[in-house]
């Protein structure tokens, strides 16, 4: 069965998560919604603990499809 997300979401250490930006609609999501400081390498967005569930629950509220799920497949 393939699920498909926009963005998968890994622990990375105790206070950093990465957010693996999977389409074009999760990337463009960040560009408009966490500030210009953020840390972004390629496709992944580093976002720290205290702020992890913040932007988790404003992709989910704009309509993103996102997992935590380490069996996802990165296209």
């Amino acid at each position: 069965m393939v699920v498909h997300v926009d963005v998968i979401i890994v622990r990375n250490v105790p206070s950093q998560y990465l957010f693996y930006l999977v389409t074009p609609a999760a990337r463009k999501w960040v560009q408009k919604n966490v500030s210009k400081d953020r840390e972004l390498v390629g496709n992944v967005l580093k976002v720290e603990r205290k702020f992890a569930a913040d932007v988790a629950y404003g992709m989910d509220s704009d309509g993103l499809r996102i997992t935590s799920n380490v069996k996802a497949v990165l296209p």
